[in-house]
């Protein structure tokens, strides 16, 4: 199995779990609802499950990113999200 489909898949997986115990307490009226702030760092959880299960390290590239296109991301990104 790619390392991508072990972070996409523990991604939704990890997910999931976060929704199933928040609706399994209550949903919305739920004591545990401030727990699905964790949600944002699923993504990151992932990432560190994929380097320790698979030996792989983050293929990330920091010196090789285009910085002219950073001024225009900082700029759609709030609109995309907000029109999402």
């Amino acid at each position: 199995m790619s390392a991508l489909l072990v972070f996409v898949m523990s991604c939704y997986g990890l997910a999931i779990l976060l929704s199933l115990v928040i609706g399994f307490t209550g949903g919305h009226e739920s004591p545990l609802i401030e727990i699905a702030y964790l949600s944002m760092f699923l993504p990151a959880a992932a990432v560190v499950l994929v380097n320790r299960t698979r030996n792989e390290p983050p293929r990330v590239h920091w010196t090789s990113f285009p910085m002219r296109y950073f001024p225009i991301a900082l700029f759609l990104i709030p609109g995309v999200l907000h029109a999402v």
